[in-house]
């Protein structure tokens, strides 16, 4: 059995965050709901009759997001429609679901989890299965410190958020 790491960050408070927290969110996930449940044409037309279409990742990087579709779900789906305006609460779950080849191929997840004020990043296996990367991803920070964030969320468009 793989040993349990703790993760201690010493930013902005201390947070202690284990690896099997993430298990835990990629089991039940599923329960936040979709971040938008209205329905949106992803760029390759594809629709799925059970679930909103998936959006296409603007990440050139294909070793992180680059190429994939995908479906986000947040804990807090209130907080995380106004992620352009307002900060994130604590305890902020968002999960990113990705899928490669059109919805054929699950692809890893992606989990950020707001812990004593700052962001834990995480990857996990298709499914939900094995942790493989989390703490402060330089990956991860890379994009979501940017100019275009707020609170490192890039959030979702406005007609979404007014709903």
């Amino acid at each position: 059995m793989r040993t349990m790491l703790v993760l201690t960050l010493a930013l902005g408070g201390c947070a202690t965050v284990s690896e099997s927290a993430f298990l835990d969110i990629a089991r039940s996930y599923r329960e936040y709901g979709y971040v938008d449940e209205i329905p949106r044409v992803a760029p390759t037309m594809c629709k799925v009759p059970t679930r909103p279409a998936a959006r296409r990742s603007a990440s050139r990087d294909d070793a992180t997001h680059g190429q994939k579709t995908y479906y986000l779900f947040a804990k807090d789906r209130l907080a995380y429609s106004h992620a352009k305006d307002l900060d994130q609460p604590e305890g902020q779950v968002v999960v990113k679901e990705s899928w490669i080849r059109l919805h054929q191929e699950a692809g890893p997840l992606f989990i950020m989890l707001k812990s004593g004020g700052d962001w834990i990043y995480a990857t996990l296996t298709p499914h939900g299965k094995e942790v493989t990367a989390w703490g402060r991803l330089a990956s991860c920070i890379e994009c979501h410190e940017s100019e275009s964030t707020r609170d490192r969320m890039f959030g979702v468009p406005s007609d979404a958020a007014a709903k």
